[in-house]
């Protein structure tokens, strides 16, 4: 039995024409919002017009793909850390 494979694929021109890539695209449908902070911290520092500071803003959200109603397991994800990043030297 000869399985089907639903991905998108587009040759995509790079320096001018000097080199052609081949990207292939797998489309995901059931996507659901994992976490949006709270408005209260998304716009802290007052007037969300106003870009005086101190002006503080946790300005993301996550979200997470699913196949067959579990996440999807892939090579290629953000990795979260718990430390805090290092200065490079």
């Amino acid at each position: 039995m000869r399985r089907v494979n639903r991905n998108r694929c587009d040759v995509v021109t790079l320096y001018s024409g000097g080199r052609y890539d081949l990207y292939q695209y797998k489309k995901y449908t059931d996507v659901r919002l994992v976490f949006a902070p709270e408005e209260a911290i998304a716009a802290f520092g007052g007037d969300p017009d106003n870009f005086n500071y101190p002006r503080y803003c946790l300005d993301f959200s996550l979200f997470r793909a699913y196949e067959k109603d579990a996440p999807v397991a892939s090579k290629d994800y953000l990795h979260w850390s718990h430390t805090e990043s290092k200065m490079a030297s």
